[in-house]
C-alpha cells in the first residue's frame, strides 16, 4: 500500500508544502523548522499537539534533543564545533603551592559533536524514529579532554545520545542511550549550549564525590507522555543496570526517574527525580577498602577507609533532586532562571564517589544548591552571567569531616551572534572553595585537573583531585561555536 494513501487530506497537503519548501529553512539551535512548520505541526494529528503547544515542549535536552521528532518524513545530518582559547589555573589549595595547578594557556574544545536523526511517518497516528549523536573532540581527535583524562562523551558513535522511538497519540516510547535529570533543558542552557562552560553546580555536578552523576544513561526504556495544556509532559526513564555481573554475583540494580516540565504564560518550570541503586554486594563478596581521607575540615586530619567486604549485603543508592524556573521577563529578549539541585549519597551512592567523600564511614551524606542564571539580548549581543551557591556537605559523623566543604562559582560573559547557527563569546567562570572542597569544571571536560579516583565526575573528565581541596579553578576564555 502506497504509505501517502494512509494518510488525511491534511497531512497529505501540509506533508507536500514542507518538500516544496524543503530548502527554505533555518536553523533554530539544532532543529531545522521549515517555512510551515506551523501548519506541519498543526497536522500532526498524529501527535494531537497543537504547534504552539508542541514549540512550548521544546527541545527535552541539553543536546536539545527533540521531542516527538519531525512533522514529515526527514533524514538530517546536524552537529555543532565549539573551539577557543583560553586559559586555565587553579591556585590556593590548602595543602600549599604543590598541590596547585599552575596557570596555563590551551586552545579547547567544548563538547562539540556530530549527529544523525530521522523520522518516518507511518500513518494512523504513528511516527518512528532515530537519533544517534557522538561527541567529537576537534582539538585533539582523540577521547583525552584538557585534563588528558578519557572523556567518555566523545570517541566513539552514539557516545553521547543514540535511540529508538515509536510516537503513537499516547505518547511515545524510546530505547537506547538518552539523557536523564541533569539537564534543564531550555530554561538554563549558558553553559550546555551557549558557551565553552558556566557554573556546573546547575546541573548537579558537585565536588567531592557528593555529583549525582546521573546523566547520559545506558540501556535505557523511556515513556514521554503527550503534550498536554500549557506544554506540560513528563518523561518516565528506567535502566537496569545489572546485566553485566558476574555468576554469584546479585543483578539487582537499576535506575528510575521521572521528570516533569511546562509553561504559565512566560514561566517555564521543571521537577525531576532520579534514584540509582546500585547491584547489592554478597556478603562472600570483597567490596575495595577506601584509602585514607586528607584535609578534613582543611586541618591535615585522616579519616581511616572502610575494611574490604565492609559493604557486604549493602545495596548503594543515589538519588537526585531538582527544582528549576525561568522566567521570560522580556519575551525571547531577557530571562532569569532559578535552580535548586540536592543529592543524596547512600554508603558513598552509585558511580564510584566514596573514596572522594569527605567521610566515607558515613552511612548517608547529602548536599545541595542554587544556581541563578540571566540572560539578555541587546540587538545582536547577549550578554550571561550566573551565581552558585554550594552548602556544605551534610551526615558526617567523623568529627569535622563537613567543615569547609562549601563553594561558591560565578561566571560572566558576552556573546556576538553572528547568525542563528554561528556567534563568538568571551567568558569567565571561577569557582572559590572551602578549605575542605574541590568544585571544578568537569562538564564537557573543561578542566586540566585530572582527578586521582576514577569514576566519580559527571564525564569521566577528571577534576580536581581530593588533594587539591581548597584551590580555587578559573577559566578565561574567548571561544566560537558553530551549528549545522
Amino acid at each position: 500500500m502506497n504509505r501517502n494513501s494512509r494518510l488525511t487530506p491534511m497531512q497529505r497537503r501540509s506533508r507536500k508544502l514542507a518538500i516544496t519548501n524543503e530548502g527554505d529553512i533555518r536553523m533554530d539551535g539544532n532543529i531545522a523548522i521549515s517555512k510551515n512548520m506551523c501548519m506541519a505541526l498543526a497536522v500532526a494529528g498524529a501527535l494531537a499537539v497543537p504547534a504552539t503547544v508542541f514549540a512550548q515542549a521544546k527541545e527535552r535536552a541539553a543536546g536539545l534533543e527533540p521531542l516527538g521528532g519531525a512533522a514529515t518524513n526527514e533524514m538530517k545530518i546536524y552537529g555543532r564545533v565549539n573551539m577557543g582559547f583560553d586559559n586555565y589555573a587553579a591556585t590556593g589549595a590548602t595543602a600549599g603551592a604543590a598541590a596547585d595547578f599552575k596557570s596555563r594557556a590551551r586552545v579547547y574544545d567544548a563538547a562539540s559533536r556530530l549527529g544523525f536523526r530521522g523520522t518516518e511517518i507511518l500513518g494512523d497516528g504513528l511516527k518512528a524514529t532515530f537519533l544517534l549523536e557522538s561527541g567529537v573532540n576537534m582539538d585533539t581527535g582523540t577521547q583525552a579532554s584538557q585534563s588528558g583524562s578519557t572523556n567518555i562523551s566523545t570517541g566513539f558513535l552514539a557516545s553521547r545520545i543514540a535511540n529508538v522511538s515509536l510516537v503513537f497519540p499516547q505518547g511515545q516510547i524510546s530505547f537506547g542511550r538518552t539523557n536523564v535529570w541533569w539537564s534543564n533543558g531550555t530554561i538554563e542552557q549558558i553553559g550546555a549550549n551557549y558557551v565553552n562552560t558556566g557554573v556546573s553546580t546547575a546541573s548537579g555536578t558537585f565536588g567531592r564525590g557528593m555529583g549525582v552523576g546521573i546523566s547520559r544513561v545506558n540501556n535505557l526504556f523511556q515513556y514521554i507522555t503527550p503534550v498536554f495544556q500549557g506544554g506540560t509532559y513528563a518523561t518516565f526513564s528506567y535502566s537496569p543496570t545489572g546485566e553485566a555481573q558476574k555468576a554469584g554475583q546479585n543483578a539487582d540494580g537499576k535506575l528510575l526517574a521521572v521528570s516533569v516540565e511546562g509553561s504559565l504564560s512566560q514561566l517555564d518550570w521543571g521537577v525531576d527525580l532520579a534514584k540509582a541503586y546500585g547491584n547489592t554486594f554478597s556478603a562472600a563478596q570483597p567490596s575495595p577498602a577506601v584509602p585514607a581521607q586528607v584535609n578534613v575540615g582543611g586541618t591535615g586530619v585522616t579519616v581511616p577507609g572502610l575494611a574490604a567486604g565492609a559493604l557486604g549485603n549493602v545495596q548503594q543508592t543515589t538519588v537526585g533532586q531538582k527544582l528549576r524556573f525561568g522566567w521570560w521577563y522580556q519575551p525571547r529578549v531577557g530571562k532569569v532562571a532559578l535552580i535548586w539541585n540536592k543529592s543524596i549519597l547512600n554508603y558513598g551512592g552509585t558511580f564510584g564517589g566514596l573514596a572522594s567523600n569527605p567521610d566515607p564511614t558515613a552511612k548517608e551524606l547529602t548536599q545541595s544548591s542554587w544556581t541563578l542564571s540571566w540572560e539578555h539580548m541587546f540587538g545582536n549581543i547577549q550578554a550571561l552571567a550566573q551565581y552558585g551557591k554550594l552548602a556544605n556537605v551534610q551526615g558526617c559523623v567523623t568529627a569535622r569531616a563537613c567543615d569547609n566543604t562549601n563553594a561558591t562559582a560565578y561566571m560572566a560573559g558576552v556573546r556576538y551572534v553572528l547568525s542563528k547557527r554561528t556567534w563568538l563569546y568571551a567568558t569567565y567562570n571561577t569557582a572559590r572553595n572551602g578549605a575542605n572542597y574541590n568544585l571544578d569544571y568537569i562538564p564537557g571536560g573543561i578542566t586540566s585537573a585530572a582527578a586521582a579516583v576514577a569514576g566519580t565526575t559527571l564525564s569521566g573528565a577528571g577534576g580536581l583531585p581530593v588533594g587539591s581541596v581548597g584551590a580555587d579553578p578559573r577559566v578565561f576564555a574567548l571561544g566560537m561555536q558553530h551549528r549545522f
